[in-house]
């Protein structure tokens, strides 16, 4: 099965994360942005709606005639499995992602379990990252070493939310 995109991810995070209320498609984006706003330069419109339409057409939700959308059981199903049964992405920004869309599962046992095992692959990630680390200590840090620090901090930060559910 193909991973879901980043985009794709988050949507379905988003849409799933309040089950009783449905999102119109800007809502969605909205919302989208407002979590990422840090991390990158916002979404467009048309960039969501596209994808939108693509998992509508792909059955992952459903988009009523006043553009209110809500994820099906299928859609709910591939989240779980994305977040679950898929191996830690490498792309940074993949990871915060995963990070954020586990944050926002509406179901707290799912996510306990999914940050538990985010954290599990955080620190294969570290332990990964810290074997292939060769270099000296110097004036020149490699990327290996930041990421090194950053899945440290991201180990710790994930350990946290898990300590407090």
């Amino acid at each position: 099965m193909k991973p879901l995109s980043d985009l794709r991810l988050i949507s379905l995070a988003v849409i799933q994360e309040k089950p009783q209320a449905s999102l119109t498609r800007y809502q969605v984006m909205s919302k989208i942005n407002h979590i990422l706003h840090d991390l990158q330069p916002p979404y467009s419109p048309g960039a969501v709606y596209h994808d939108l339409k693509l998992a509508a057409a792909d059955r992952l939700i459903i988009i009523n005639h006043n553009a209110h959308v809500t994820i099906t059981p299928e859609g709910l199903r591939l989240l779980h499995y994305e977040l679950m049964e898929t191996p830690m992405p490498v792309p940074l920004f993949s990871i915060l992602t995963r990070i954020l869309a586990t944050l926002l599962l509406y179901d707290q046992a799912f996510r306990a379990k999914a940050l538990q095992k985010l954290q599990i692959e955080m620190i294969k990630h570290s332990q990964k990252t810290a074997n292939s680390e060769r270099q000296p200590y110097g004036n020149n840090v490699s990327p290996d070493t930041w990421t090194l620090y950053l899945s440290a901090t991201l180990r710790k930060s994930i350990q946290s939310f898990v300590a407090q559910i």
